[in-house]
């Protein structure tokens, strides 16, 4: 188990208040229709072209779907698009509010909830999938944010989770090899502390960013 998880969840909420997913690539001002516009081009044309084919989302149409960690809405817009009857948490306030105008900017709307992955709002078996891409490796007991996914499942339902892999050509090559290693990192922080930094201003809020196995 993690300790000091509290202390986790105020910096993911600090993290992602400060540096909201996507923002640095955008150059319209945040919260207009053109600031979200660009982060999905960006998104689903450079960073991920994969995700729409392999994700899918028109199989949502017409199905209960909750989404953990909505972030700015762009996966979340997708999923409106798609005919999906929307609910979304985050436990940062500001990310509720981002995708809030994100979708009433494209004309769509969603049941939006400030909660924490681990103690989801929800009565047993209401959903008929759940979304989470990005996020439950930010959150300090996955186990227990995997627990309360499987409970608001219908039987049957589906979840589709998305997490960083501990053995990615990504962390091995760049960031442990290339970065922490030949640029000298480890001499100023820990691979901890590293790994943070994956994230747009981690060095600044440290969240935590979990891509080995732990005992929880």
């Amino acid at each position: 188990m993690i300790k000091d998880q509290n202390l986790y969840k105020q910096r993911a909420i600090e993290q992602w208040t400060k540096h909201p997913i996507g923002a640095h690539v955008a150059k319209h001002p945040e919260g207009s229709k053109e600031f979200f516009n660009e982060i999905a081009d960006f998104r689903y044309k450079i960073e991920c072209p994969w995700l729409r084919p392999t994700f899918k989302f028109e199989q949502y149409k017409d199905k209960r779907v909750l989404e953990v960690g909505v972030g700015d809405g762009i996966d979340h817009l997708e999923l409106a698009k798609a005919g999906a009857i929307l609910t979304g948490i985050d436990i940062t306030p500001k990310s509720i509010e981002l995708t809030k105008q994100n979708l009433e900017l494209h004309g769509y709307k969603s049941t939006l909830f400030v909660a924490d992955a681990e103690i989801l709002p929800f009565e047993d078996s209401i959903f008929d999938a759940v979304y989470s891409f990005g996020v439950l490796h930010h959150v300090p007991n996955i186990q227990k944010a995997i627990n309360e996914i499987y409970r608001v499942l219908k039987p049957g339902g589906k979840a589709v989770v998305s997490l960083y892999h501990k053995d990615s050509l990504f962390f091995w090559l760049f960031v442990f090899l290339y970065d922490f290693i030949l640029k000298g990192k480890f001499l100023k922080m820990s691979l901890k502390d590293r790994i943070s930094a994956i994230e747009k201003g981690g060095e600044e809020t440290k969240p935590l960013v979990s891509c080995s196995p732990e005992k929880r």
